[in-house]
């Protein structure tokens, strides 16, 4: 019965559609930059590094294989693999990462054992 009461004497507020509708674009904002923002920036950073790489580099495929790129073309390299050093050909996109890169270093080797 005190539910009828507060029900009738409550005002109505006609405010609810448009609260409802800006809950819904804040959802979809709060998702766009959970998902999507980390999400491009992950495809242009492997971008990258595909376009980066070079003969030398040692990659780890998408199927676990490793080996040393030893021809690098538009959208494919051939890795050496192993100590019979067989020969793929693959696709840039099956690369998952680079393990190693040659660095050159400035520093020259002293032939010095720092001790700790």
């Amino acid at each position: 019965m005190f539910n009828l009461i507060l029900a009738e004497t409550a005002p109505e507020t006609g405010g609810t559609n448009w609260t409802s509708l800006i809950l819904i674009v804040v959802v979809f904002v709060v998702m766009y930059a959970v998902i999507l923002i980390p999400q491009r920036k992950k495809d242009k950073k492997l971008k990258q590094m595909l376009s980066e790489l070079k003969t030398g580099d040692v990659i780890c495929t998408i199927g676990g294989i490793v080996g040393t790129i030893v021809n690098v073309k538009e959208d494919e390299l051939t890795i050496e693999t192993s100590i019979e050093r067989s020969k793929i050909r693959m696709k840039k996109w099956a690369v998952r990462n680079v393990e190693s890169v040659e660095e050159t270093s400035d520093a020259e080797p002293t032939g010095e054992i720092e001790n700790k």
